[in-house]
C-alpha cells in the first residue's frame, strides 16, 4: 500500500497518492480534462511505471526540467541555485512544450545560435545545463540517448580586466559604508562574493580567517596582515555587530544585491563621470588579488595552477627596452 506519510518532495512530478495507490495526474490538452492514471500501490511499482512514461506524449520537457530543479539544483549552493533557476526558466520557455524524445541536436544548435546573439557565454552555460538535464533524463527513463551531448559551443576567452592600483583607490574614495568594506575584503582575501557574504566572526581566529569555499569545497586559512587586521577592526566598530563580517547598520547580513548591486551602480556612475575608463565588476577584485600576489600563492584556493595562470594572472608584465 502507498505510504501516505511520504514527503511530497520524494514523489516524481505530477504523482499523487489517493486511497492507498499512486496516480499520475495531468491535464489532457486534447480533452481539457484532468486525467488520473494509476501507477500501482507500491513505491517500486510507481517508479517503474513512471520510468515507462517517456513514451507518453503527456510527459514534456517542462516536467523533466522541473524535476531537475527540485531534485538536483535545489541541493546546490545558494548562488549556483539562483543562476540555475533563471537558466532553467530560459530552457523551459524554449523547450517546455516538447516531449523529451522529440528534442534533436538540431534543436539544441538552434537554441545555441539564437541565445548567442544576445549572450554567447550564457548560451554555453545553458546548453551545458541542458546536457546535464538530459543525462539525468536518460537515467530517469524518459529518453534513451542525450541529444545535447557533443554540441560544439561558442569559443570563450577569459576576462582579462586588471584593476590598477589607481582605479582601486578611485573605487575606495567613492564607496562608503559596507560597500567600501566589501571592496577591501574582496581584495585582501581574494574570495568570491558569495563566500565573502557568508564569512562569520566565529571563523576569525588568531591564525587568520578560516574559509570554506562553497563552489569548490576548498578550505583556506587567510593569514593576518596589517591591512586585513585594520579592516576587521573597522568592521567590528559598527553600532551593532552581527554574526557576519559584512553586515549593515543593524548587524544584519548583507544580500548579494545590496553589495554587488550597489557596487555596480557606483561603477556606472564613475564611468559616466570619466573617473573610470572601463567598467569594473566585483569579481575583478578577486582577479586583482590573484594578480598582485605571488604566483605560488594559494589565496584564491585554486588547486589547478593552470586556471590561476589563465584566468587570474592578468597584471601586465613590465619589460625594459634593449637600450
Amino acid at each position: 500500500m502507498a505510504n501516505k506519510t511520504m514527503p511530497t518532495d520524494r514523489l516524481p512530478p505530477h504523482v499523487r497518492i489517493s486511497h492507498g495507490a499512486y496516480y499520475y495526474v495531468r491535464r489532457d490538452p486534447a480533452t481539457k480534462r484532468v486525467v488520473w492514471r494509476p501507477l500501482g500501490k507500491s513505491y517500486p511499482q510507481m517508479l517503474r511505471a513512471v520510468a515507462n512514461l517517456h513514451e507518453d506524449p503527456h510527459v514534456l520537457m517542462c516536467d523533466v526540467l522541473e524535476r531537475y530543479r527540485r531534485e538536483i539544483s535545489s541541493a546546490q549552493s545558494c548562488n549556483t541555485k539562483r543562476q540555475r533557476d533563471w537558466q532553467l526558466d530560459n530552457l523551459i520557455h524554449s523547450f517546455g512544450e516538447m516531449p523529451p524524445s522529440s528534442v534533436t541536436p538540431q534543436h539544441v544548435y538552434r537554441y545555441l545560435d539564437e541565445r548567442t546573439q544576445t549572450a554567447p557565454v550564457g548560451a554555453n552555460r545553458e546548453v551545458s545545463l541542458l546536457c546535464a538535464v538530459f543525462t539525468k533524463a536518460v537515467r530517469w527513463g524518459y529518453i534513451a540517448a542525450n541529444p545535447a551531448r557533443g554540441i560544439e559551443k561558442n569559443k570563450e576567452r577569459p576576462r582579462r580586466r586588471y584593476v590598477t592600483d589607481a582605479e582601486y583607490q578611485v573605487l575606495l574614495a567613492h564607496a562608503n559604508g559596507h560597500v567600501r568594506r566589501g571592496i577591501e575584503l574582496a581584495y585582501l582575501t581574494g574570495q568570491r562574493v558569495g563566500d565573502l557574504l557568508r564569512l562569520q566572526w566565529r571563523e576569525v581566529h588568531a591564525d587568520g580567517i578560516h574559509v570554506l569555499q562553497a563552489k569548490t569545497g576548498t578550505a583556506l586559512v587567510i593569514e593576518p596582515s596589517p591591512a586585513l587586521n585594520d579592516l576587521l577592526k573597522r568592521c567590528r566598530a559598527g553600532r551593532v555587530q552581527g554574526q557576519t563580517i559584512l553586515a549593515d547598520e543593524r548587524g544584519q547580513p548583507l544580500s548579494y544585491w545590496r553589495l554587488a548591486g550597489r557596487f555596480r551602480r557606483m561603477v556606472q556612475t564613475l564611468v559616466a563621470q570619466g573617473l573610470l575608463t572601463e567598467h569594473v565588476t566585483f569579481h575583478d577584485l578577486r582577479r586583482k588579488a590573484g594578480s598582485d600576489t605571488d604566483e605560488n600563492s594559494k589565496l584564491l584556493g585554486h588547486l589547478d595552477r593552470r586556471t590561476l595562470q589563465r584566468v587570474y594572472r592578468v597584471k601586465p608584465e613590465r619589460a625594459k627596452p634593449p637600450r
